[in-house]
């Protein structure tokens, strides 16, 4: 594949005043199509699909070039919390894409719009033209994107956690989130610092590039809400001083509003028309993949639960109620659809427990983890709830909802000399069962009650073990979604809202989300059971919550890490010597 497009000046209006996209399809005879873009932590995902039915007509993946770099840069040792990603591979999965679903474009049709859901929060820094400080600082750990999983900012969420309206938040600014990141940056790298024009969601730095507008990103209200605490129409003061500026210029923008059109330069570039109602189709503003999967489901009404299993669990619920949450990550207006309020929860560690159980403890020699998780499932689904004698805590990546700790780390208690690891991975598998309960649970403790709830995911579509442990785990029915590619789905839904394709975001799920669901039954005799393991789980984290121990070992931990890579590493040959030496 060629290298993507160099970004052409187009939109100097940065602004985008909503008299500059006007209703394009009002009286066209043929129906538009649209491209629904998903960037997950992996890989991207497009699907094709025409405006009016909700078939998807074509897709395609592209695996990430350098995918998460989590263990060495360029030769160089990475710290255990670092998820780093390079920037330019966004933009070779975004050429790629649109180049092979736009081929099965029919001839004469008219792309209408493109949608871009992003998983968050994801940042970069970048200088005044808009290019990543990777591209000039390659072995530079900070000049590249901080994948939503990296961590290594716990440190830097001080300055945060004094700020009016944090009750929004769950109470507390996260590490994972871009006012820590951000800091981060400033406080380790300050040379590199110096040289960020902005710090951007990668989200919206791809909207941005697609649109050939890269001196000055359009931000998504969404990213902006949930992931840097934009509310009321401003950022809080704390974040815009520890940012220096670096936020761009203009309000963020809502959802389903047009961030401008694809360049003629990427539109040549990917071989897509540029006939038809508009010589160029319209780029949406940028959304939360999680969030984007909620209207890929049709979940848009008051009450509706989407719960998202993957490397980590997302918890999404739209309501018509606003309240401060103790431990969610965040309500924000209109932050999943325009005209509720949008909150969402969830678990740092998921999938990626389970896997890392089934790396370390392979089945047999030379298998794979496709092979793991057959034998070990086999096994699992053979044990009755308790028999094990084990319990764990799915703290392995911290503590997200309730506590928002990431100082905390994963527990099996109860091993034995006849202890299995068929037993261990069912603890496993009934500790993020748990977790998810406590996690509806808050929401159910502040008021704000599901009425229906649906799971997606790759978790939910492939592992029908832990699917109904989970029903166990909560005593109650549950939906599994049956639809392919939610999020990419409901990226189309909002570039057909954006370019008018659709009137609203209800009329647009109504025609293009996936509706199918099967509906699994809990077992009563085992909810009892875990009833008793649930408030055994709830009351061995407060104990451990409020000890010290877990925080003191992972913080010796760190030293000792710091301290090898301090005597280990040279610094890079552009960093100044008051810069060399410190910890990344």
């Amino acid at each position: 594949m060629s290298n993507p497009p160099d970004p052409p000046a187009t939109f100097p209006d940065t602004a985008f005043p909503d008299a500059a996209f006007p209703n394009q399809l009002d009286n066209q005879p043929s129906t538009p199509y649209l491209i629904g873009l998903d960037y997950g932590t992996e890989s991207a995902r497009a699907v094709l699909m025409r405006a009016d039915n909700p078939e998807i007509l074509a897709s395609a993946v592209h695996p990430y070039r350098h995918g998460v770099i989590e263990r060495h840069l360029k030769g160089r040792p990475l710290p255990r919390t670092c998820a780093l990603q390079d920037a330019d591979d966004y933009l070779l999965a975004a050429r790629d894409l649109l180049s092979r679903v736009g081929a099965a474009l029919p001839a004469e049709a008219e792309l209408a719009g493109i949608g871009v859901a992003f998983t968050s929060s994801t940042p970069l820094p970048v200088d005044v033209q808009g290019n990543p400080l990777s591209r000039q600082f390659p072995e530079e750990p900070h000049a590249y994107v901080k994948l939503w999983k990296h961590r290594a900012a716990v440190e830097h969420t001080a300055p945060f956690q004094a700020m009016t309206d944090l009750g929004y938040y769950g109470g507390s600014s996260s590490p994972e989130w871009l006012p820590a990141k951000a800091l981060e940056l400033a406080s380790e790298a300050p040379d590199l610092w110096a040289q960020t024009s902005r710090f951007v969601e990668a989200a919206d730095w791809l909207t941005a590039q697609l649109c050939g507008e890269v001196k000055n990103e359009v931000r998504s209200a969404s990213h902006a809400g949930f992931k840097a605490h934009h509310r009321g129409g401003q950022y809080p003061p704390k974040v815009a001083s520890a940012l220096a500026g670096r936020l761009g210029t203009g309000l963020p923008r809502p959802l389903g509003t047009p961030a401008g059109r694809l360049s003629a330069e990427w539109q040549a570039g990917c071989g897509l028309p540029s006939s038809g109602w508009s010589s160029r189709p319209i780029v949406a503003v940028s959304t939360i993949d999680a969030h984007a999967a909620c209207l890929g489901l049709g979940l848009d009404q008051d009450g509706e639960l989407t719960a998202i299993l993957g490397t980590s669990a997302c918890y999404l619920l739209s309501s018509r109620e606003e309240r401060a949450i103790p431990g969610i990550c965040g309500v924000v207006d209109g932050g999943i659809v325009p005209g509720l309020y949008g909150y969402e929860a969830g678990q740092a560690g998921f999938g990626d427990v389970l896997s890392w159980f089934v790396r370390t403890h392979p089945a047999f020699p030379g298998c794979s983890e496709a092979q793991s998780f057959e034998h070990y499932n086999a096994l699992a689904a053979s044990l009755r709830p308790g028999e094990h004698g084990l319990l764990g805590l799915d703290w392995f990546n911290g503590c997200r909802t309730p506590l928002d700790r990431g100082d905390l780390s994963g527990l099996l208690l109860g091993y034995s000399t006849a202890t299995t690891l068929a037993d261990v991975y069912r603890a496993l598998l009934e500790s993020l069962c748990f977790g998810a309960r406590r996690v509806i649970d808050t929401f159910r403790a502040a008021g704000v009650q599901p009425t229906r709830m649906v799971l997606t995911g790759g978790l939910s579509e492939r592992h029908p073990l832990l699917v109904q442990l989970l029903c166990d785990v909560l005593g109650e029915p549950l939906e599994v979604a049956q639809t392919d590619s939610a999020s990419a789905r409901g990226a189309a839904i909002h570039a057909a809202v954006a370019c008018g394709a659709a009137p609203s975001f209800g009329a647009a799920c109504r025609t293009l989300a996936g509706h199918q669901t099967r509906t699994v039954q809990p077992g009563p005799a085992h909810h009892t059971t875990y009833d008793v393991l649930y408030s055994a789980y709830l009351e061995l984290g407060t104990l451990l919550a409020a000890s010290p121990v877990m925080a003191q070992v992972q913080a010796l931990a760190s030293s000792v890490r710091a301290d090898q890579r301090q005597d280990s590493i040279p610094a890079p040959p552009h960093m100044s010597a008051a810069t060399a030496g410190r910890p990344r």
